[in-house]
């Protein structure tokens, strides 16, 4: 570290590290070792990279347990199409379902112009690593689920109730499902509705 931790992401971070490391006393000096690395070296920069890399990993396994028309099939299912019945166009596998198809496509679009920020081309390695404030952090993360989960919950409305939500319908909700998420939960909140729907990270 090249100075004081001065966010609470930083302290935790600090807390995740010190975990796999190792403190040997010996009559010289004391010294760090990481087990991770074979010389024992012990290496800031490529830890972090790591924990990264890690909480990367869970969000791409969670993506990847979907269970989409793809899924369903490859577990022995049988289907009559595993073609999308949102776009009717392409397969539905777990990256087209919440991120490719038109319909998912249209709805980060418009939740990110939302949020003030450009539309990422690596949307789960962006979602694992943006932001430096954990505020606002934890505010983009809560924003990404919701999309997540609702983009889910139109494609299960419409092939089990024929109900089709619009991309606008979508983001609506994912508006109302997030805000009433952080409100509730989270302690000492003072966002205002209107400045939500304005922009959510200038409550």
């Amino acid at each position: 570290m090249k100075s004081n931790p001065s966010s609470i992401s930083q302290i935790h971070e600090i807390m995740e590290l010190t975990e796999k490391l190792e403190l040997h006393p010996r009559y010289r000096q004391d010294r760090l070792t990481c087990g991770i690395f074979g010389d024992g070296t012990y290496y800031v920069n490529v830890l972090r990279e790591k924990s990264i890399g890690q909480r990367q990993n869970l969000k791409t396994a969670t993506l990847n347990s979907i269970l989409t028309a793809c899924a369903l099939q490859k577990r022995g299912i049988n289907l009559s199409s595993v073609i999308c019945k949102y776009c009717e166009i392409e397969e539905e596998d777990n990256n087209h379902a919440i991120i490719q198809c038109l319909t998912a496509a249209t709805v980060w679009e418009w939740v990110f112009r939302w949020c003030g920020i450009p539309q990422p081309t690596d949307l789960v390695k962006f979602w694992s690593q943006w932001g430096r404030y954990p505020k606002r952090r934890k505010t983009l993360i809560s924003i990404c689920y919701g999309v997540a989960w609702l983009i889910w919950k139109a494609r299960c409305d419409l092939i089990f109730k024929e109900n089709r939500i619009t991309p606008t319908k979508v983001v609506d909700n994912v508006k109302a499902m997030v805000f009433t998420w952080i409100k509730h939960r989270r302690s000492n909140c003072s966002y205002v509705w209107l400045d939500w729907c304005n922009n959510p990270f200038s409550c």
